[in-house]
């Protein structure tokens, strides 16, 4: 069941974005860096973009969360499943539908995310009628 929504990505300022963009002073002071899946489905060019911004976030001490967000008009979700096991072990927090997370976790409960090998700090999963949550401690 779709939303009907359409996405124009091509020549869109999100689709061009570049790895030399993002102003790499304002990661390193931030707190927190959130991230989008959408982002990284976007374009190679905006997908080496995020590896940039996460790389000096991890480098900076930065706390980094992400929403999947994932959206199936805009990559398969082979490439999604792909992109976002390479992009996860850079994440603290993870925001996710649990059909979402399970484009990381194949068989597994989508909130043994933070266990091992992956060790998110937090991981959300929201529903339509439920939503839980886990921290790397159980809580």
């Amino acid at each position: 069941m779709g939303s009907g929504a359409r996405y124009y990505r091509s020549g869109s300022a999100g689709s061009r974005l570049h790895p030399d963009d993002p102003d790499l002073s304002l990661i390193r002071s931030a707190r927190v860096l959130h991230i989008t899946g959408i982002t990284l489905a976007l374009s190679d060019s905006a997908r080496e973009a995020v590896r940039v911004v996460l790389a000096e976030a991890r480098d900076a001490g930065v706390l980094v969360s992400m929403d999947v967000n994932h959206r199936h008009t805009l990559w398969s979700r082979d490439e999604a499943s792909t992109m976002l096991r390479e992009t996860l072990p850079s994440v603290d927090v993870l925001f996710a539908t649990e059909e979402e997370a399970r484009l990381v976790v194949d068989e597994h409960d989508p909130v043994d995310l933070t266990e091992a090998p992956v060790r998110c700090a937090a991981v959300c999963l929201a529903g339509m009628w439920r939503a839980r949550a886990r921290t790397a401690s159980g809580a």
